[in-house]
């Protein structure tokens, strides 16, 4: 910011004279800019402040940013607003300038873009950005496909005589491989498959 001072003299207020001042601000920046973390995974991430006279450090906090759509799909935009729960937490959550802490991402990623901010405490207009980029937990099986070979064979129900303990009429059951389709016992089908390892 630029600031513009000028004297006038008490007995010629037309006699001025004036210089500009530039005024700097606070600022903060965020090391790393972006990462990548992995779900419950850490970084470390540290905050400077500038042209800070009280050296006052920062604060950490974490805003998402996600699309919201209107009822119809019509009118989407991105919406941000501040995250304390279910995005990543800070240890510790105020550092000194040049200090790191660690940022410990979620199990699972919320909806959206997660961000890092660093705020100024002297000046809490001044904040420093950083982009988190989360990966979720992911798994895959291979092979992707495989083919087995089934056999089909009969299941034969005999109705003899009832063994010991049974009731009478209670059919036995049993699998035979070769059996033909079309005897006088009752029959189903069973499907056999070879264990896969």
């Amino acid at each position: 910011m630029m600031v513009t001072v000028t004297a006038a003299s008490i007995s010629n207020p037309s006699a001025t004279g004036s210089t500009t001042l530039t005024i700097i601000g606070i600022t903060v920046s965020i090391a790393p800019a972006s990462a990548t973390v992995d779900s419950e995974g850490t970084v470390p991430l540290t905050a400077t402040v500038n042209n800070d006279p009280n050296n006052g450090g920062v604060t950490w906090s974490l805003q998402n940013t996600r699309l919201v759509c209107p009822r119809g799909g019509f009118g989407c935009h991105n919406v941000t607003f501040a995250c304390t729960v279910g995005c990543g937490s800070f240890s510790p959550v105020s550092t000194s300038s040049g200090a790191p802490t660690t940022y410990t991402a979620p199990a699972k990623p919320p909806v959206g873009t997660v961000a890092a901010i660093a705020t100024s405490v002297t000046s809490t207009g001044a904040k420093g950005l950083a982009s988190i980029a989360l990966r979720a937990i992911s798994v895959s099986v291979l092979p992707t496909s495989a083919s087995v070979g089934c056999e089909l064979h009969a299941i034969t129900y005999s109705y003899g005589e009832p063994r010991r303990g049974e009731r009478r009429g209670r059919g036995r059951r049993s699998v035979d491989r070769n059996a033909k389709w079309g005897s006088t016992a009752r029959q189903d089908a069973a499907l056999s498959c070879p264990r896969i390892r």
